[in-house]
């Protein structure tokens, strides 16, 4: 395992200390979005590194959750009983428009790998 100090040179190495060139390498090394097999995930983690996930889905959560999605529905106001308009904010799971987006990215992958494959 490397000490902090090697993950720190690994870090200022590939440039992961600024996050637009973390972004830009994520997607240039076609990790924009990261599919792997979670209980796979959790089996190989130690105790501290399943702590981490779980930090990074709760700040991924109250990330999504501070997003609003362009809808608004109408509820009662708990005060007064009167109609009002909030907005509907994302949550820690994708909805259709974010799943076919997903869906297009991984197919390019795939495509870009094997030209000839179909779905």
């Amino acid at each position: 395992m490397k000490t902090l100090d090697e993950m720190a040179d690994v870090r200022e190495r590939v440039g992961l200390s600024d996050v637009d060139v973390l972004k830009r390498w994520l997607v240039d090394t076609g990790r924009r979005y990261l599919i792997f097999d979670s209980i796979q995930l959790v089996d190989s983690l130690s105790f501290e590194g399943l702590k981490s996930i779980q930090c990074i889905i709760q700040a991924y959560r109250e990330y999504r959750m501070g997003i609003p999605t362009g809808e608004k529905e109408i509820i009662p106001n708990p005060i007064d009983g009167s109609d009002c308009e909030v907005a509907i904010m994302y949550t820690d799971t994708f909805n259709l428009e974010e799943l076919k987006a997903v869906h297009r990215y991984i197919v390019g992958q795939i495509t870009d790998l094997d030209p000839s494959w179909t779905f």
